[in-house]
């Protein structure tokens, strides 16, 4: 048992008179307060009328005084409770244990807080909670101990029916037949799961330790989880009173997709972030029995094709070589109207949209559901003629009432339009895609609709075209290493090499990774050639065993679980090599969805390099929770470093953010010696530029 080192002296003047008269002085730290005279009965008055057990035991472990509470909670007499020692009120198996406490308070140990139980006079047992203090003479000898108590019986009993009711509810939520967790949203954004039950750990393939303590967007369908921490904030927003109820997607270990009915509830009383209980309900079978019912081919809620459906239609009206107008739509309330209302307002919303569509366009469209909130259609028409059509169809619809809905939301849609004149021969997936940039155009540019002009198509064009080139890149060892050194700004020795990709357009000139990345990243290819570079640089280590490298992984490759389990597996294997090898990561908020990965590349030997240090609160807040050994400064504060003072005064406060960091700080777009003898003087360690070297083949 620990005790407190603090001490409070009470002298007594008088000592005890009558067995309830005590002249006070009581002393705290160096304080006297003397209380005035007759203050002994006023204080004697408060004692006795004190809700607590008061008790003064002298030496010899005898009370000679209580007050009237003592006795109320013992229902022992103030004779009794005077007559023998105060350890024969502590229940036998404690008093040994007392009877030390006792000995050490009269060595002038005094315990912060002590807890035994007596027996009362009917038997029952009594906790009771304890404080003491010392009585002390005029010359600081300890006379008696005063013992001030809590009677916390009723508390205790309190507490263990609250743990037998956590232990029936661990009980049923262990045993639920439907997947159950408790999970906790942060401040961050991350919602982790803190408890999981079997039912769910079978649901999604995975063990209950895997589970425990993993950011749920790990198992969730990555389209699904922006939309589910919308609607969930958005509903906490509200007061959270109702249990929340909406369909998603899972991940399982296996790759699989299982539907999900969820149904969360918030936990009150918490002050730790958000804890929510979630019941979730596999209702993966409903859903292939409504798509096998269905053929496969159309859309359970609104009975309209389903995009692989569409196209084989698209197709086959390609060939007929007519004027053909394809549309794609987007309904824009529908993510607010889930979010708000719930999937049940959103179904709705998109059901009623496209009715109105059906009834809006030309008898001949063909309409298909492609999106959650994305509609496509067909019909013979011209360019101008399918635009003119569009805005019309697009006008009548906002026109609609909107009385009697669960949202009372309007039915608004923003379109792109693309056509295919007779005798062009285009490709329906082209047309299709050529529809998609111009409503990316309409988006964009805030308008109802728009028309895919030759700059639409030929980013249309061109992001079909590296699509395939990537695909073959991939297949074919179709890609380029190159490498730009790194080197120390004092002697020019070179640190490690920085690597990159290139590929050839089909004149032979190399292409910049600036071009083809991007659709790499729209198209969900990244991963795989982040992959692909990764098994680069590892041999590359290999072969050459006195140098070290940096690759750059992507915001996707991090935040994707399989991809960043592979990526762990490649180097897990070989510490060596992966103690050269250096890890790029951009350091832009919300640029690390899953920090976990680059910890355990981290903890396979990799350094960490942050890039874009400074131009962002998030590069500080991931360069103090990561094991960053290094950080780039942005090359738009370096570049013009000779000639502007403002720049120069950033460069210093970055870099002085990275020494209070204890990293290493890097410098872009060293094109001179001048510029690197500026940036040595700023403190800054390592530069990259051409003053060191250009990119070329490893």
């Amino acid at each position: 048992m620990e005790y407190s080192p603090a001490r409070h002296d009470l002298s007594d003047n008088d000592r005890l008179v009558d067995g309830d008269r005590i002249d006070w002085e009581v002393m705290a730290g160096t304080a006297q307060i003397h209380l005035p005279p007759d203050s002994d009965r006023v204080l004697a008055a408060a004692l006795e009328a004190a809700a607590v057990l008061v008790v003064v035991i002298d030496p010899a472990g005898v009370p000679v005084w209580v007050n009237h509470a003592a006795t109320e909670v013992t229902g022992f007499d103030r004779d009794a409770l005077l007559a023998e020692s105060i350890l024969e009120r502590v229940v036998p198996e404690q008093r040994e244990e007392a009877e030390d406490v006792l000995e050490r308070l009269w060595r002038g140990d005094l315990p912060s807080d002590y807890m035994h139980q007596w027996i009362a006079r009917d038997g029952r047992r009594i906790r009771i909670r304890w404080r003491f203090s010392h009585l002390a003479d005029d010359e600081g000898q300890v006379t008696h101990i005063v013992g001030v108590g809590i009677d916390i019986t009723r508390q205790h009993m309190l507490g263990q029916a609250r743990r037998a009711a956590e232990e029936r509810f661990r009980l049923s939520f262990d045993g639920a037949p439907v997947g159950m967790a408790v999970v906790r949203a942060d401040e961050h954004g991350a919602v982790i799961a803190v408890a999981v039950n079997r039912a769910l750990a079978r649901m999604l393939g995975r063990s209950e330790e895997d589970l425990v303590g993993r950011d749920v967007a790990d198992v969730n369908h990555p389209d699904d989880t922006p939309h589910e921490r919308r609607w969930v904030a958005t509903w906490v927003a509200r007061g959270a009173i109702d249990v929340f109820q909406y369909e998603k997607r899972f991940i399982t270990a296996g790759g699989e997709i299982v539907w999900a009915a969820i149904h969360l509830s918030l936990i009150e009383g918490e002050s730790d972030g958000h804890f929510f209980l979630v019941h979730a309900v596999d209702i993966t079978d409903r859903k292939r029995a409504q798509r096998s019912a269905l053929g496969g081919s159309v859309d359970p809620l609104t009975g309209l094709l389903i995009e692989p459906a569409f196209l084989r239609e698209l197709q086959t009206r390609v060939a007929a070589d007519l004027p053909l107008a394809v549309v794609r739509l987007k309904l824009l309330a529908a993510e607010d109207v889930g979010a708000v209302h719930g999937y049940a307002a959103r179904d709705e919303l998109v059901d009623r949209g496209a009715r109105r569509l059906n009834a809006a366009l030309p008898p001949d469209a063909r309409l298909a559901r492609v999106g959650a909130d994305e509609f496509a259609a067909f019909f013979k028409a011209t360019g101008r003629e399918g635009l003119h059509t569009a805005k019309t169809a697009l006008a009548a619809i906002a026109a609609d009432p909107v009385a009697g809905t669960r949202s009372g939301a309007p039915i608004t849609f923003a379109a792109g339009v693309a056509a295919c004149e007779p005798g062009q021969h285009e490709r329906a997936e082209a047309l299709y895609t050529s529809a998609g940039v111009a409503l990316e155009d309409a988006l964009r540019g805030g308008t109802a609709a728009a028309l895919s002009g030759r700059a639409a198509r030929e980013r249309a064009v061109k992001r079909l075209s590296w699509q395939t080139r990537l695909r073959r890149g991939l297949d074919k060892a179709g890609f380029l290493v190159h490498g730009q050194p790194v080197a120390r700004l004092d002697t020019g020795a070179v640190e490690f090499t920085e690597l990159s990709l290139r590929m050839h357009d089909e004149d032979g000139k190399l292409v910049f990774p600036a071009v083809f990345l991007p659709v790499a990243e729209s198209t969900g290819m990244i991963t795989a050639i982040d992959q692909w570079l990764l098994r680069r640089a590892r041999d590359l280590l290999a072969e050459r065993p006195d140098e070290r490298f940096a690759i750059r992984l992507s915001a996707a490759t991090l935040g994707d679980r399989s991809a960043g389990d592979a990526a762990v597996d490649l180097l897990r294997g070989d510490r060596g090599v992966a103690e050269r090898l250096i890890i790029e990561i951009l350091g832009a908020e919300n640029a690390l969805p899953l920090r976990r990965t680059a910890q355990r590349l981290a903890d396979c030997g990799c350094q960490l390099l942050l890039l874009n240090f400074g131009m962002a609160f998030g590069s500080l807040y991931h360069a103090r929770s990561l094991p960053v050994t290094a950080v780039k400064i942005h090359g738009s504060f370096t570049r013009d470093i000779e000639g502007v003072d403002r720049d120069r005064a950033l460069v210093q406060a970055v870099t002085d953010s990275a020494r209070a960091l204890g990293v290493t700080a890097i410098a872009e777009f060293v094109e001179s010696q001048a510029a690197a003898d500026i940036l040595r003087e700023l403190g800054i360690d390592l530069g990259q530029g051409f003053h060191f070297g250009r990119p070329g083949p490893v």
